[in-house]
């Protein structure tokens, strides 16, 4: 084996969520080796017995860990046209909720609930497989008094019950943005 063996591949394609298992069988030294000489070679003989029956199972499960808000910046340069703003959200039929509330922050803080699914467990959203994407609409004919830069803040609001926030959201997959400039 040479030291690119060693080094790290793009993790640019791997899955946002899922499990690693791996066995290492049980190793007994009778005789140990002591100190090395050239290319890392033993000093003396050793002798074991590796135990193939009996093994140590490991077992890692991970998930991408996704922020609790996202912020998106946009510029508006026509201060007499209207806008739409449409929030949009792809989410997982494994989603174990059927809404979403979030924080909308901007010139004016909000608290909008998004009903998912109906209460029949159908997914509102469009999409096949098992990813949807459903679209809310913030405002409609929305005007801007300023030229430049604003903001919006979504940030994920869902508790249960008592509790806090919940923490982690494993099957909203994203959110995002629409701004359309109206017709006239």
């Amino acid at each position: 084996m040479i030291e690119s063996d060693f080094l790290p591949k793009d993790y640019s394609d791997l899955p946002s969520n899922g499990n690693v298992t791996w066995e290492s069988p049980s190793n007994i030294a009778l005789i140990k080796y002591w100190g090395k000489y050239g290319e890392q070679l033993p000093a003396n003989s050793s002798l074991s017995f590796t135990l193939s029956n009996c093994k140590t199972k490991t077992v890692l499960k991970y998930q991408l860990k996704k922020e609790d808000s996202k912020s998106f910046d946009f510029e508006i340069m026509d201060t007499l046209a209207t806008y739409s703003l449409s929030l949009n959200v792809r989410h997982s039929i494994d989603y174990e909720y059927q809404n979403l509330f979030v924080f909308v922050s901007s010139e004016v803080n909000d608290t909008i609930e998004l009903i998912l699914a109906d209460k029949n467990g159908k997914w509102k959203g469009s999409g096949i497989s098992d990813v949807r994407e459903f679209t809310h609409s913030l405002k409609k004919d929305r005007t801007f008094s300023k030229k430049g830069k604003h903001y919006i803040n979504i940030e994920q609001a869902m508790r249960y019950g008592a509790s806090e926030k919940i923490q982690n959201l494993p099957n909203i997959l994203d959110v995002g943005l629409i701004i359309k400039k109206q017709d006239d």
